[in-house]
C-alpha cells in the first residue's frame, strides 16, 4: 500500500512540476529527420512559414529533468562542463545540419564541443549597443547575420565567422506581406509606437500628450501601434489595459486586432521613442521620427530631422508637419544620402533561405530541395 502510495505522489509531483514553464519532461525523443532547429522562440517567425524544409523548434527556456547528466555532482564541481553535457544530450536528439538562434540566446550557447558537423547560424534582432557587441569576443558561429551593415563593421571586430547583412528576419516577413492602404486620405496619420509596460512611465505621458495636442491642431489622426499587438507581447500585455492607458492621456483608440508593424508601416509618419519596431521600419526607409533624450545610435555626431531630444510642444508640432509634408522621394533621397548604412530590408528574407538552401545542397540533406533563389 505504501508503495502504491508513494508511486500516486511521485505522478502527482510530476504532473504539478510539468505545468510550470520552466520544467520539461518531454524526452524529444520524436525529433529526428529535422533539417533546421530554430532555438530562437520562433521569434523570426522562421516556423510560420510554408517552408521546403524539414524544420523543428527547441525552448531552450525550459530545463529538460530527462536531459540532466547522471553525474549531478559535476554541477557542483564545474557548472560550465554541466551545462556542456547537458546542452549536448539535448542536441544530440536532433539531426538537423543548422541550428538557428538569435543573437541574445546566442553567446550562452555558442560552444565548440556542441556543434559538430552541425552550421551554426546566428541572426541579429536589433541594433546592439556596444557592451553586448563585448560579449561576442572571439565567439565562433557558421555565420551571423546582422542588422545593418554598421553593425556588421562592429561585429567583424569581435566575431569568428562569416558575417552577413540581413535587416531584421522577422520584420522582412511583415515587409514582404506588407498590407495596401485602404484608408481616406481624409486625415493625415501619425502613428505613435506604444512603449506600454504595464507600469508608469512619465516620458511618454509627456510625449503623448503633447502629440494629441499637435495632431489635433494640425488636423492630423493620431493612432497608437499597440505593444500588446505584437507577437512576442501578446501573452504577457492586456489590450484591454492598454487601450485604457491611452484613453486616460485623451487618444480616442478603438480596439483593432491589427499588427502592429501593419499599422505604423501605413502611417503617413511614425513616431517612435527608442522602440526595436521603429529601428526596423526605419532600415525599411518608413518615415521616423525619434522623440528621445538619448539620441539614436545610427545619428553618429550629427543631428537631424528624424531626431528630437524633447517633446516640446510647439518644436514637436513643427518638425511633425515638416516631416509629413515632406514628399516620400525627397524623404528616400534623404536616407541614401546619409544613412545607407542602416537601410537593409530584404523582403521575403533571401539572404537567410538562399543560406539555408546553399548549406542544405552541400551537406545532400535532401532530395527535392526547392531553391529559394
Amino acid at each position: 500500500m505504501g508503495k502504491i502510495l508513494r508511486k500516486i505522489i511521485r505522478k502527482t509531483i510530476r504532473k504539478i512540476i510539468s505545468k510550470t514553464s520552466r520544467i520539461s519532461f518531454d524526452s524529444l525523443n520524436n525529433e529526428k529527420q529535422s533539417e533546421v532547429l530554430l532555438i530562437d522562440e520562433n521569434y523570426s517567425n522562421i516556423q510560420d512559414k510554408n517552408l521546403p524544409f524539414k524544420c523543428s523548434t527547441l525552448d531552450l527556456r525550459k530545463f529538460y529533468v530527462k536531459c540532466i547528466p547522471l553525474n549531478i555532482f559535476i554541477y557542483i564541481i564545474d557548472r560550465e562542463a554541466f551545462k556542456t553535457l547537458y546542452l549536448r544530450k539535448i542536441f544530440s536528439k536532433f539531426d538537423a545540419k543548422i541550428i538557428i538562434a538569435h543573437h541574445l540566446s546566442a553567446p550562452s550557447i555558442i560552444n565548440d564541443d556542441l556543434f559538430h558537423n552541425k552550421i551554426f547560424l546566428v541572426y541579429q534582432i536589433f541594433g546592439v549597443s556596444q557592451s553586448i557587441i563585448e560579449s561576442y569576443k572571439k565567439r565562433k558561429c557558421d555565420y551571423f547575420l546582422s542588422f545593418n551593415a554598421h553593425q556588421s563593421k562592429l561585429f567583424k571586430e569581435k566575431i569568428i565567422g562569416k558575417i552577413l547583412v540581413s535587416g531584421s528576419i522577422s520584420s522582412n516577413f511583415k515587409s514582404a506581406k506588407e498590407v495596401k492602404k485602404t484608408r481616406s486620405n481624409v486625415y493625415k496619420k501619425i502613428v505613435y509606437i506604444s512603449e506600454y509596460r504595464g507600469w508608469d512611465r512619465p516620458d511618454q505621458d509627456f510625449l503623448v500628450k503633447n502629440l494629441n495636442l499637435s495632431c489635433n491642431s494640425l488636423g492630423y489622426k493620431l493612432d497608437v501601434a499597440l505593444m500588446s499587438s505584437r507577437r512576442d507581447k501578446k501573452k504577457k500585455l492586456s489590450p484591454q489595459l492598454e487601450l485604457g492607458y491611452f484613453r486616460s492621456l485623451d487618444v480616442d483608440l478603438p480596439y483593432e486586432k491589427i499588427d502592429s508593424w501593419v499599422k505604423a508601416s501605413n502611417a503617413d509618419l511614425i513616431i517612435s521613442i527608442q522602440s526595436n519596431l521603429g529601428y526596423e521600419l526605419f532600415s525599411h526607409k518608413k518615415k521616423v521620427l525619434f522623440v528621445c533624450e538619448n539620441k539614436p545610435y545610427f545619428l553618429g555626431e550629427k543631428s537631424d530631422l528624424l531626431w528630437l531630444p524633447k517633446p516640446d510642444l510647439e518644436l514637436l508640432k513643427s518638425r511633425i508637419f515638416e516631416l509629413v509634408e515632406l514628399n516620400n522621394k525627397s524623404w528616400q533621397i534623404h536616407l541614401e544620402n546619409n544613412y545607407t548604412e542602416y537601410l537593409t530590408g530584404d523582403p521575403d528574407n533571401k539572404v537567410l533561405f538562399g543560406l539555408i538552401d546553399k548549406v542544405l545542397s552541400e551537406q545532400h540533406m535532401t532530395d527535392n530541395h526547392v531553391c529559394f533563389k
